[in-house]
């Protein structure tokens, strides 16, 4: 998502984006865009880094800022499920779009993270509304651009249709890779961690049967 909207930063006219810039800590450095307006880039968003006592357990894949859009005077959308399109679920928008935890992620202590990719997205989401006001009213400018592809490119990236593909294109590639193991004659089995942790597993030559080194 960073090298899309990275291009859409550097494009605009009269925009700073020095390498000095591009080399600063900040997650939005390369995202130095005028402000127009009432609009301000999303880079302007601060990105909450802290998980304490926040339990945002209702990830949502489709922003609720965005299906707010398509809600009746009442605040509810209907929703048409792909496997009971005949029984639509008249709701708010909170309520439905989202998989419980769905961009958590276990960290190598063991324990869950479950707020980095919301606070991310939400930080984009924050500047639908402006965004969207101006691109009605027929305005443009790079602020106003720049906030429009990235609301959606998160959309493009964020949704379960999105993961499912990647885990499709990583089961192809681990498959090629399987395949071309076998077509020389070499296998690598990963068997299970040991006793102290450490990972144990054989080089196998499908050529002479019987034949391994061990390893790591």
């Amino acid at each position: 998502m960073a090298d899309a909207l990275r291009g859409a930063a550097l494009s605009g006219p009269g925009l700073a984006c020095d390498s000095q810039t591009m080399e600063d800590d900040s997650i939005w450095a390369w995202g130095n865009v005028p402000d127009d307006g009432d609009v301000r880039p999303f880079t302007r968003n601060p990105i909450e880094r802290s998980g304490a006592n926040r339990n945002n357990k209702r990830h949502h894949y489709i922003p609720v800022t965005y299906m707010k859009g398509f809600a009746d005077p009442k605040g509810r959308v209907w929703a048409y499920r792909a496997n009971a399109a005949q029984t639509p679920l008249y709701v708010p928008p909170e309520s439905i779009g989202y998989e419980t935890y769905y961009y958590s992620q276990k960290l190598p202590d063991g324990t869950q993270e479950n707020h980095r990719f919301e606070d991310l997205w939400n930080a984009i989401e924050a500047v639908w509304p402006e965004a969207l006001r101006a691109a009605v009213d027929r305005r443009l400018s790079p602020a106003i651009s720049f906030n429009l592809l990235g609301m959606a490119t998160i959309m493009r990236t964020r949704v379960p249709a999105a993961r499912e593909r990647n885990e499709l294109l990583r089961a192809v590639k681990m498959r090629a890779e399987v395949q071309a193991l076998e077509a020389l004659g070499i296998l690598w089995l990963v068997l299970p961690c040991d006793a102290g942790g450490n990972h144990i597993g054989c080089c196998w030559d499908s050529r002479a049967p019987g034949r391994r080194s061990a390893w790591p």
